[in-house]
């Protein structure tokens, strides 16, 4: 009976090891999850500035107009991301319409031109409403840019919100991970 009993208190303790185990991993995964979701905004942008340096090299000025750039993400994304203003109309070299409202991923899904649907975590949130409050001044010239991306990486209503300039400074303008 003695036995027994051990063998049961034994048991239990195990159990509850493995629960607060359980219980810190977790608490690990999620965090490592978030930090992974934080770095799609970073490649997006930073996609977004290699598309607009090597338009800015062949043509001498950098574009908001996601189609003209060559800014095609593909597959399922978890961040939106563009441009909040259209740059001036300034691309006649192209031989193609400057589509001055193709400035945001928003509008290459809503011109049908998108190579990629939208994570349910991101597929709600308007672009334009998230860039204006944070990023009002998020355009392209001939002399430089600015564009804005942002993602939802952790369900709550805080976003984590990026920018990055034609210097390729990247600023964490609202981090989600410190909510």
């Amino acid at each position: 009976m003695k036995v027994l009993k051990i063998i049961g208190i034994v048991f239990a303790v195990l159990i509850i090891i493995a629960g607060v185990a359980g219980y810190f991993l977790q608490q690990s995964m999620t965090k490592f999850q978030s930090k992974a979701r934080q770095q799609m905004s970073k490649i997006m942008l930073s996609s977004m500035y290699t598309a607009n340096l090597a338009t800015h090299a062949e043509y001498n000025f950098y574009s908001t107009d996601l189609a003209t750039i060559g800014f095609f993400p593909e597959g399922e994304i978890d961040a939106k991301v563009g441009f909040t203003n259209p740059s001036e109309s300034i691309e006649p070299q192209f031989g193609q319409e400057f589509n001055p409202a193709l400035k945001d991923t928003d509008a290459l899904v809503q011109s049908g031109k998108a190579p990629f649907t939208y994570s349910d975590r991101v597929a709600n949130i308007s672009f334009q409403e998230v860039a204006q409050k944070h990023c009002p001044e998020c355009t392209a010239s001939k002399e430089g840019f600015k564009a804005i991306a942002f993602s939802n990486i952790d369900d709550d209503p805080t976003l984590d919100v990026w920018t990055i300039d034609q210097d390729k400074n990247m600023v964490n303008v609202v981090n989600d991970l410190e909510n």
